[in-house]
């Protein structure tokens, strides 16, 4: 919401990778009611065909878009991910493709990172489910992004006590979930 209402715009277009069902559309809808919002969703096949039969019958989801190819969308504003990145296998190629879309602003939210080497690891804080995701190096991030024409400006760190990295016995130990922003130089 914030993102939104920092772009002092009428209107909106935002591209959120990996955005589920909808819940942080919600969230911006109700906290900046008098911004039209074109809100876009690309996520798993799975998540998309039942995204798009929730939204049927609802007034107010069916203002969402769910898609599955999103480097065709134009004039995008903003691009979101949050919590996602960590869960595509060709991160970099995810990147790339929300850069081409030149949004003024690109966030990356809830993600682990540290002073480490990127790494692939399992997440294992669900019962009977094991998940492969990224714990990234922060820098390269960031430094991924300013060599892409993006400028930094914004790094905060989500507290989670359950979630956390001390069972490694190097700088691994510091990693944590940050949200970072990043805006396009013009």
């Amino acid at each position: 919401s914030f993102l939104v209402l920092s772009l002092n715009r009428d209107e909106i277009k935002i591209l959120d990778i990996g955005g589920g069902l909808g819940e942080n559309f919600l969230c911006v809808k109700f906290s900046c009611p008098n911004i039209s919002l074109d809100y876009y969703i690309y996520d798993t096949p799975e998540i998309i065909n039942l995204g798009k039969k929730n939204i049927k019958n609802n007034s107010i989801l069916s203002e969402m878009k769910f898609c599955d190819n999103f480097e065709k969308i134009k004039n995008i504003n903003i691009v979101n991910l949050g919590s996602s990145l960590q869960y595509f296998e060709d991160y970099k190629s995810i990147l790339f493709k929300a850069i081409n879309l030149k949004p003024n602003l690109i966030s990356i939210l809830d993600t682990p990172m540290g002073p480490h080497k990127t790494f692939a690891c399992a997440q294992v804080n669900m019962k009977n489910n094991v998940i492969a995701r990224w714990v990234f190096n922060l820098n390269e991030i960031i430094n991924f992004f300013e060599a892409n024409s993006y400028k930094f400006i914004n790094k905060s760190i989500n507290f989670y006590p359950f979630l956390h990295f001390e069972n490694y016995n190097n700088e691994v130990k510091f990693s944590r979930n940050y949200n970072l922003i990043f805006k396009r130089k013009i």
